[in-house]
């Protein structure tokens, strides 16, 4: 990670965080706040919801998890079966978790997506393709770039040079300028 993107990941984090504090019940706590993330995340992958599952992925006590399910039910987030054993988030929890993908989509690029949407890598060599997706990384990463309005394309277009350069691989960089005649939006 280039250190310049910490204090904006940073940034990022805490803001998540603060409106997840805000809005979803029960997160305040960081035990409340893991049990969130982690239904919400089994919820999306499609993994079962049991008791068992939730214990080996939180790093709370049975006792701690438990409490915070008996008030994520009373708080009408999850049902229950099997006395807590098994459970199953409510239409509430899943309209507060698409409400929350939303507020971390506008507070992050999530790369991998955009790496798979943009970057063509015609290699079968794993190395190489580490270093391709490692320099694509270091030049896409635009969180740097709006914060240094002015003055940035110098940096941008030396990137791919100094991430290939300790590798022994040389590179260059082209800039290019398109003028269209016309547009239109489709």
């Amino acid at each position: 990670m280039q250190i310049q993107r910490v204090t904006s990941l940073l940034q990022g984090i805490a803001s998540a965080r603060s409106w997840l504090r805000k809005h979803i019940p029960l997160t305040s706590s960081m035990a409340g706040y893991d049990l969130f993330l982690k239904i919400a995340n089994d919820t999306t992958a499609g993994k079962p919801l049991t008791l068992p599952s939730l214990l080996v992925g939180l790093q709370h006590p049975e006792r701690v998890v438990l409490h915070q399910m008996r008030k994520m039910e009373a708080a009408g987030l999850i049902r229950s079966h099997a006395g807590l054993h098994a459970i199953e988030p409510t239409e509430k929890f899943l309209q507060l978790l698409k409400s929350f993908s939303q507020q971390f989509e506008s507070l992050f690029i999530l790369r991998k997506g955009l790496r798979d949407q943009q970057l063509v890598i015609g290699t079968e060599d794993a190395a190489l393709r580490d270093f391709v997706e490692s320099l694509y990384d270091h030049f896409y990463d635009l969180g740097w770039l709006y914060l240094h309005n002015f003055g940035s394309a110098c940096f941008l277009m030396a990137t791919p040079a100094s991430c290939s350069a300790p590798k022994g691989t040389p590179s260059r960089a082209r800039s290019t300028v398109m003028r269209c005649a016309s547009w239109t939006s489709r």
